[in-house]
């Protein structure tokens, strides 16, 4: 059940200086999120929900979790490590309290799920050339994680080669990224809550650290040079391997992230 529910974890999941937690009783992460896949200006389908997982120390027995008053499906292990999870699609613009009550102590925070936004791209680009990708400010949120894959590099790590947390509304894909035919895959990220990146302070209160962020994504594909396919319009990323993306990102300075992708492994 563990594996199952790692895997439909689809939200930013930052571990930033593990001691930012020492003196916690409580690790928690997690967050709510809402992704809408469009094809021209129809919406194909939408998921969402709220995912987390927490730990402590000392090892908790017990623990309720909630969002706005609900409670949440959560599972607890004998290292003290939790999971929860919700698939209620959230609402864009609105407030989402966590709050974590164990026998160990508590801990709650709260986020904004940004507001709908859209994503502007051309259908096609010639190869070797700059593209730009702009997108509608997404009220509510304080920053953009924009991640880029092209499939003019096989085998490009997505994540650590381009992801980028801007405050603006446009990205700038340099034509050396684009040199052969294929296809250029944009994902935009509309956040809530501490900015995604190393040294970042969580917002959890109480006897807990961490964070809890608010996030609705948007995606797009750009052919280069190459006959449109319509049913590869859409691309999932598995959430599992997106999770294992951005902890990556920041193991370098975080003991907490390596523990945690030795455990995924």
């Amino acid at each position: 059940m563990k594996k199952l529910l790692l895997l439909t974890i689809p939200i930013i999941i930052i571990l930033v200086g593990c001691s930012l937690f020492k003196s916690a009783k409580l690790f928690v992460f997690g967050g709510v999120y809402l992704s809408k896949y469009y094809y021209g200006d129809s919406l194909l389908y939408t998921y969402g929900g709220s995912y987390g997982n927490f730990s402590s120390d000392p090892i908790l027995d017990t623990a309720t979790v909630k969002v706005n008053d609900k409670v949440l499906e959560s599972e607890t292990y004998m290292d003290g490590t939790g999971l929860f999870q919700d698939t209620i699609m959230p609402k864009p613009e609105s407030t989402y309290k966590l709050i974590l009550d164990t026998d160990v102590g508590d801990a709650n925070a709260t986020c904004k799920l940004p507001g709908d936004f859209r994503i502007t791209t051309p259908d096609s680009i010639g190869k070797n050339v700059e593209l730009k990708v702009t997108w509608k400010k997404s009220k509510e949120a304080n920053w953009y994680m924009v991640e880029i894959d092209c499939d003019s590099i096989p085998g490009w790590d997505t994540y650590k080669d381009t992801a980028k947390v801007v405050t603006d509304t446009f990205f700038t894909i340099p034509a050396n990224w684009i040199t052969k035919n294929g296809y250029v895959y944009v994902w935009v990220s509309a956040g809530n809550g501490p900015k995604i990146e190393a040294g970042s302070k969580g917002n959890m209160k109480g006897d807990g650290k961490g964070f809890w962020i608010g996030m609705q994504d948007r995606y797009d594909m750009i052919r280069v040079d190459t006959p449109y396919d319509k049913e590869n319009k859409i691309s999932h990323r598995e959430p599992k391997q997106v999770l294992k993306n951005y902890l990556e990102a920041i193991a370098p300075e975080s003991e907490d992230a390596r523990e945690l992708l030795r455990e995924m492994k």
